[in-house]
């Protein structure tokens, strides 16, 4: 048996040039919205609205893409210097990057309200994973307005990781960057907590594993005076405080390269047990793991 694995990876070997990297908790990608997501992660926007500087064609007020502070006057605090009188904003003076915008999603462009945006990224030997990002919102929002991110892994079923819905029992009071307080009914909430027209940020686990994460951001807003942004959204290997078992790192160095092939053998050919040798996640240690350690290995 040792003799054919090493037949395999000497013919696989030839196509292999990357390595992964492990740090503790590793960055599957980040987006900022500044520029594309790193690490080779993909995004994709339905509708794109990005020939429109993130606005639907007929107004710059139904918004759903990258925008910033100056998109219209909904989204900016002005109230600081630039307009004290300004009572609506969720964008300080300060912030003049981009961001991701949503407001009023439900118009005579987009027929049905609905918009995603969708991310796909490797996570060849990752396990541990969690969704972060920022966000704040504004606005008296409708029970039928939402926000949910799902997750899933190679193709398969999709796991909600939250759901927003409209706290429509409760006044919110939002505090301007000036000063000045407004009260408005029925604020965006996401599992029960209020979101405010500051950036909070927001942690959530994924719980399962596969080579390739897809992410769905599926957003509906009925309304112009209401609107969501988000901002530096990342997904981590290796969180919640746990160390972080490195698929394919069989020997254990922090690393998973060429120098993991002879271990990885001898565990499978031992009937060994190594968690870093589980590379398809499966529980368990045998010729279904080869496939995906080479993939790991390749970064694929």
């Amino acid at each position: 048996m040792k003799k054919t694995l090493l037949s395999i990876f000497g013919i696989t070997a030839l196509l292999i040039f990357s390595t992964a990297n492990a740090n503790g908790q590793t960055d599957i990608f980040t987006d900022t919205f500044d520029a594309a997501p790193t690490n080779g992660a993909t995004r994709v926007f339905n509708p794109d609205n990005s020939a429109n500087g993130g606005t639907f064609p007929n107004s710059s007020n139904d918004v759903f893409g990258i925008v910033d502070r100056n998109v219209n006057f909904s989204f900016g605090d002005d109230s600081l210097s630039i307009f004290p009188a300004d009572t609506f904003g969720i964008i300080p003076e300060a912030k003049t990057d981009f961001f991701l915008g949503f407001q009023d999603t439900v118009n005579g462009d987009n027929a049905g309200g609905s918009v995603s945006l969708t991310w796909t990224a490797s996570t060849a030997g990752m396990t541990g994973l969690t969704l972060s990002f920022e966000i704040a919102a504004m606005g008296d929002f409708e029970a039928a307005d939402l926000l949910e991110i799902t997750a899933s892994f190679d193709g398969g079923a999709a796991e909600t990781l939250f759901s927003s819905a409209a706290n429509v029992d409760i006044t919110s009071t939002y505090t301007l960057e000036g000063g000045a307080t407004v009260d408005l009914d029925d604020p965006f909430a996401i599992d029960g907590q209020i979101i405010i027209n500051e950036f909070q940020t927001l942690s959530f686990p994924i719980t399962g594993t596969g080579s390739s994460l897809t992410l769905t951001l599926n957003y509906t807003g009925d309304g112009g005076s209401e609107v969501v942004a988000i901002d530096n959204l990342s997904v981590t290997a290796g969180g919640g405080g746990v160390d972080p078992v490195l698929k394919g790192d069989v020997n254990l160095d922090g690393m998973v390269t060429f120098l993991d092939i002879n271990p990885f053998i001898l565990v499978l050919s031992s009937n060994g047990d190594q968690a870093e040798a589980d590379c398809n996640c499966d529980g368990e240690v045998n010729f279904l793991d080869i496939q995906a350690f080479i993939d790991i290995l390749s970064g694929a």
